[in-house]
């Protein structure tokens, strides 16, 4: 063998190995916070996500069912993450979940805990409740505010029982 075909054989030094893990280790460093903004993002977009296809199920179900659907929402405690439920009965309180029962329909309710770091609040009025009326899909009125540190979501709830999702910054989303 040659002397330039021995260096080409040689392999790394361990001061070029440890380079290489070293830049490797930076690289994957400065970009931990752009992961960590994608992962909020879709967590608030699914809960939006979520949040929207109840309430769109709820008023086709009043309206298929010709019956009065609630979708009753509770806010986060210090024991409990918020959560919504599904009732033909009227408002319910979903931390309980005998207390969200559904007939002919399964009984839906979802914790806040699946969505980590999504806080949920909401300005319908009684009992945070959005009722959906059999008549022309009719509703009480109201938004949804979901948030986290990649932003804002608003599930609005019209009198018509019109449902959309916006965003307040128009980011994913049209803009409220």
């Amino acid at each position: 063998m040659t002397s330039s075909q021995h260096a080409l054989c040689r392999g790394f030094t361990l001061i070029e190995l440890m380079l290489v893990i070293s830049l490797i280790a930076i690289v994957l460093t400065s970009s931990l916070p752009s992961f960590s903004a994608l992962i909020d993002r879709q967590r608030l977009r699914a809960a939006g996500a979520d949040v929207h296809a109840a309430l769109l199920l709820a008023r086709g179900e009043a309206l298929r069912r010709d019956t009065t659907v609630a979708v009753s929402f509770a806010p986060a405690t210090s024991l409990a993450p918020w959560c919504y439920g599904m009732n033909d009965a009227g408002p319910c309180d979903c931390r309980t979940s005998s207390n969200c029962v559904n007939t002919g329909m399964p009984a839906r309710i979802r914790q806040g805990g699946d969505f980590p770091g999504v806080a949920l609040t909401t300005n319908f009025t009684p009992q945070q409740t959005a009722v959906f009326h059999p008549a022309r899909g009719t509703a009480t009125p109201g938004t949804v505010r979901l948030s986290n540190n990649a932003g804002n979501l608003h599930i609005v709830v019209s009198s018509l029982g019109r449902i959309r999702i916006c965003s307040p910054e128009g980011r994913d989303f049209p803009a409220c």
